[in-house]
């Protein structure tokens, strides 16, 4: 989740009503506590709702691009201890305009086939900005930044296939899938990924002459079109 957004998380009494108050604590990425606190249930309630604000998910250290939380909570019913916790990652803003839509639309799919929980934008951002260096994307502008864009989204994108040739495979077995999924060329995605990645780095680090992405091999960045076969 975005750093600096509230989170409220539900706590559900499926093995009865509480003896009293839940407690509550968060913890940062070293263990240490945040915040802590106590919700006391209504009566005959079956739930209750723990609400970490906004200001305690606004911290992350200078000059990273996220850091894990965990939320921790327990109460007693009937004299047993009961507990549950909850771990999330506190993601910083990201330049660029990088989207998880742009990722959707780099591999042809819908929001309910690839929601954006299951979209690492914070990973592929950052290992793009290691590859061409955080001074080289910093003085990207123009075009250069929105080929950089293409590339992040793209590096994210490629981070999905594998788990989508099983998932869409899967539902078009189960019948489930009216759109024919089988017959995605992934190699002819992932060439066009590669390219979109190729063209970022060849943009913001013109001294950059190697580009690798994931699962591929090493690639000069002068390379044939991924669907004609022609020289790009």
């Amino acid at each position: 989740m975005r750093a600096g957004q509230a989170l409220t998380q539900l706590v559900e009494f499926t093995d009865g009503f509480p003896d009293g108050d839940i407690t509550w604590e968060l913890l940062d990425g070293a263990g240490s506590p945040v915040t802590s606190g106590t919700v006391t249930p209504v009566p005959s309630a079956v739930s209750s709702v723990i609400a970490v604000a906004a200001v305690d998910n606004g911290i992350i250290e200078a000059g990273a691009l996220s850091e894990p939380r965990e939320l921790q909570w327990s109460y007693a019913v009937a004299g047993l201890l009961k507990s549950g916790r909850l771990r999330y990652r506190l993601d910083a803003f990201l330049p660029l305009g990088v989207s998880e839509s742009g990722v959707r639309n780099k591999l042809g799919l819908e929001t309910h086939e690839l929601e954006d929980e299951a979209i690492d934008l914070v990973g592929a951002y950052s290992r793009f900005r290691d590859q061409v260096t955080a001074a080289s994307l910093d003085d990207a502008t123009g075009l250069a930044a929105l080929k950089a864009r293409d590339a992040v989204e793209a590096m994210a994108a490629m981070g999905q296939i594998p788990a989508l040739q099983v998932k869409l495979a899967s539902k078009q077995s189960s019948g489930t899938d009216q759109f024919q999924r089988e017959k995605i060329d992934w190699n002819m995605i992932r060439g066009q990924l590669d390219q979109y990645i190729a063209e970022g780095i060849a943009a913001v680090n013109p001294d950059l002459s190697l580009v690798s992405s994931f699962g591929s091999l090493v690639q000069t960045i002068d390379r044939d079109d991924p669907v004609t076969g022609t020289a790009a």
